[in-house]
């Protein structure tokens, strides 16, 4: 725990490598700051002050190491997979952080080895399933989550993300199952709200779905994608002037959209929504009863 030399768990170790001198630091400083005193042992007084400036020193190098290692944490979890490749908590966290930094394949990595290191235990955090899904690989997240389920039956956050990657697979009545179990269980999010209004949109439910993408405006205001769903319900109602108020929404809050560019989140669609809100007979699909 000293920092002088690693003991124990590593992450423990790095991050309370300061605590135990924490209390000395102060009268270290003191010792070798304060004014010096004239006495016949002036010699010895030196000594120790030597010591301190030693001490300090010291001190200082070992900070100065800290500091690059807790510098961000790709570095923090990477010096603690150097001293330990096997610590599961170390490539689940990392792989969740590259993830977020969109570098895909190198997160993926780093998940998939918390994966095969501790199953059980990685499953529950539904980090895999997420990966899966942000590469495309929805059959891959699917199956993910369901594992994640098996590990946590209960918990209303993993139906929900079963239900968006099974209304993204083209399985609405399937997703919807699992998304309004979440919502039964207590769990509210923009997320969830905007996934049952795909798919109450994709099983003809319209108005329904209008009603789950309002509030998920209501939570989240400038959400994109609740407006392009918003958008396409009203599309699907034939409202073709809602649907164009909603688009003129979407180019303000997402103006990538305009010209479909593939960094848009959501320019796969918004092109089309565009076309039919200006002009062209909406597509339109006999609403289902509910």
């Amino acid at each position: 725990m000293s920092g002088f030399a690693h003991a124990g768990f590593q992450l423990t170790a790095d991050r309370y490598s300061y605590l135990p001198g924490m209390a000395a630091a102060p009268l270290v400083g003191a010792a070798v700051g304060g004014p010096p005193r004239r006495s016949p042992g002036q010699a010895r007084g030196g000594g120790r002050r030597a010591r301190g400036d030693g001490l300090v020193g010291g001190l200082a190098i070992l900070t100065s190491r800290q500091v690059s290692v807790w510098r961000n944490p790709e570095s923090l979890w990477g010096q603690a997979l150097r001293v330990d490749p096997a610590c599961a908590i170390c490539h689940d966290y990392l792989g969740g952080w590259l993830m977020r930094q969109h570098r895909n394949l190198e997160g993926f990595e780093q998940l998939r080895h918390a994966a095969a290191l501790r199953p059980g235990r990685f499953m529950a955090s539904g980090r895999l399933g997420q990966a899966h899904e942000q590469l495309g690989l929805l059959p891959e997240a699917i199956a993910a989550y369901w594992q994640e389920l098996a590990v946590r039956p209960a918990a209303p956050e993993a139906r929900m993300r079963l239900g968006g990657a099974l209304a993204k697979a083209g399985q609405p009545a399937a997703a919807l199952e699992e998304l309004e179990g979440a919502l039964s269980a207590g769990w509210a999010s923009p997320d969830l709200w905007i996934n049952l209004g795909l798919a109450l949109d994709s099983l003809g439910r319209y108005r329904e779905a209008i009603d789950r993408f309002g509030q998920a405006l209501q939570a989240s205001p400038r959400n994109a994608v609740a407006v392009l769903g918003l958008a396409r319900s009203h599309l699907h109602l034939g409202q073709k002037e809602l649907a164009r108020a909603d688009y003129e929404t979407l180019k303000e809050l997402d103006p990538i959209s305009r010209s479909g560019s593939a960094g848009s989140s959501v320019a796969h669609e918004s092109p089309n929504v565009a076309a039919h809100a200006v002009g062209a007979d909406s597509p339109r699909r006999t609403p289902a009863t509910s």
